[in-house]
């Protein structure tokens, strides 16, 4: 929705109930104005999107396209949609609101077809969802110049990310942003990432402890713990242990590990928050909900900046003084993000920015697959103990786990197609909203208003049986070795839990060793399931 038709939608009903209070014969009273006044705003609202409805039509039929059908609310300026997204949100399912909202459509393109594109409109603010493959493809490559970051979703995470590489799109920094951590995520940095293997060491070792005395434990809160700590020694050179605060096997140092991870967590779920609430109207006069997590984590990583800015002088030293035969693309192996953004010259606002987009992805996509993996693993039937057990002895074959490698740990086929097969059916980025900049129409035949966001769902098409066959629901990691690979050769936008096109994730490669590792690492040393 334009700044002009935000303003007609409180300027119109003033201007509605000026004409009304006129047309009296009598001077109205104040029961007369108040009355007035509340009936103009329902009826100037149905007026303007009576109106914006058939220059939609037009424009649509202009370039031979169709509306979306219009998601049903009961409740006025479609409230029940919003309180629909933030209820899934909090049951902790929110990729099911898609089901819910495709039993709300009265009148689909196709009657006789599943609908699989279908627009809401809350507060007058539009958005088209979809599950349609061929519309997700076309957002991320055929159609990508046209498509950037929503800006609500740009408002909402402004306080945690700023302006990073996660809040820009291509006709902003976005690609100046990929260029300057690109050489840090460079296979020969990954390849010397010993945090992996100590902390997956740590984790593997707890694990065997608790099973041996009888104890159930908290997986996916373990892996949260330890991504955290991987992700910020390997990034920062600096390590914010929560894994300590549940192994208690050395001293803390540094800031509070259990503060900074439930700031973290916290901190992303108002960014959530204000995504969702946040009117376009209020982020063009700069409003926020400001939170006491996000200013936290700030804190927190400014310290870490500033540390790592005192002491940059000696490292670049021995930097200079190392052999030539330690470089890599971007720099020197042992070079971090921190230092290696400090180095290139951008402020310690924007150092601190970048940072925490890098970490966000770090940690919560690791952690989310490698949960993922353990609770379809450890779920109770034959065919899974065998896979258990194909796992393990594949794993088993690299020997005592000593001296390990990432590179004989990528030979493991099984291993990698059970991973995959993981995020096959819970990608940990279950969603993406992409923000039109010009009027567009996707490959569906939907027309897309220019500024409309437009969300699709990457967790439905990657169970879509049309693509992955009638046991697309099923967990089955041979698919990705016997012939039905075959699929995602045909067709790589088939599976993307990493995006797909331009705006690929840069750190596709470190959560995927950093998986690997871990994994290897469980079966290794310890018989927990």
């Amino acid at each position: 929705m334009s700044r002009v038709a935000l303003l007609l939608s409180f300027v119109g009903p003033l201007l509605l109930s000026k004409f009304l209070l006129e047309s009296f014969e009598r001077n109205p009273s104040f029961l007369d104005r108040l009355v007035v006044f509340c009936l103009s705003w329902p009826i100037a609202r149905e007026i303007r999107l009576r109106l914006e409805q058939r220059d939609l039509r037009a424009r649509a039929s202009s370039r031979g396209a169709l509306l979306a059908p219009l998601v049903s609310s009961p409740l006025p300026f479609g409230l029940s949609v919003l309180l629909t997204r933030l209820r899934m949100i909090h049951s902790g399912s929110p990729g099911d609101v898609i089901h819910l909202f495709n039993s709300r459509v009265p009148k689909p393109i196709h009657p006789d077809q599943p609908t699989k594109v279908f627009r809401s409109r809350v507060m007058g603010v539009e958005t088209i969802w979809t599950i349609d493959h061929d519309d997700a493809k076309y957002f991320l490559s055929t159609g990508f110049p046209n498509f950037g970051k929503s800006p609500l979703f740009k408002a909402g995470f402004r306080r945690l990310l700023g302006d990073g590489v996660f809040a820009s799109d291509q006709r902003g920094l976005w690609a100046w942003h990929r260029s300057l951590t690109r050489p840090h995520f460079v296979r020969e940095r990954i390849a010397d990432v010993v945090a992996m293997e100590e902390h997956s060491h740590r984790v593997a070792t707890w694990l065997s402890t608790q099973t041996d005395l009888g104890k159930s434990v908290d997986i996916q809160d373990i892996f949260a713990r330890y991504t955290l700590t991987v992700g910020t020694q390997h990034l920062f050179g600096r390590c914010v242990d929560s894994l300590n605060d549940l192994i208690h096997d050395r001293i803390q140092t540094g800031p509070n590990a259990a503060d900074f991870a439930q700031n973290f967590v916290a901190a992303q779920h108002w960014a959530i928050i204000n995504s969702l609430l946040l009117h376009p109207l209020l982020i063009s006069l700069g409003f926020r909900i400001r939170d006491r997590a996000t200013e936290e984590v700030r804190q927190v990583v400014d310290t870490l900046v500033q540390d790592a800015s005192l002491s940059l002088a000696s490292q670049i030293k021995k930097t200079n003084e190392s052999d030539s035969s330690d470089q890599v693309e971007g720099g020197t192996a042992s070079e971090n993000l921190l230092d290696h953004l400090l180095t290139s010259g951008c402020s310690k606002e924007l150092v601190r920015q970048e940072c925490l987009n890098i970490l966000l992805a770090a940690r919560d996509t690791t952690a989310s697959l490698l949960s993922s993996c353990i609770y379809e693993l450890a779920r109770d039937s034959p065919r899974k103990t065998a896979m258990w057990r194909k796992l393990k002895d594949e794993v088993e074959r690299l020997g005592s786990g000593i001296d390990v490698t990432l590179d004989q740990v990528r030979e493991l086929k099984y291993l990698r197609a059970v991973l995959n097969e993981s995020l096959r059916l819970h990608p940990p980025v279950w969603a993406n909203t992409r923000h039109a900049f010009e009027d567009d129409v996707l490959p569906s035949g939907v027309f897309v208003p220019a500024g409309t966001d437009c969300r699709f769902f990457i967790r439905e098409f990657q169970r879509n049986p049309e693509v992955w066959g009638k046991d697309a629901e099923e967990f089955d990691p041979d698919r990705w070795i016997d012939s039905r690979k075959a699929l995602q050769v045909k067709d790589p936008f088939s599976f993307q839990p990493f995006s797909a096109g331009p705006r690929i994730c840069l750190g596709q490669q470190f959560g995927k060793e950093t998986s690997y590792l871990e994994r290897s690492s469980i079966c290794l040393r310890a018989q927990c399931f």
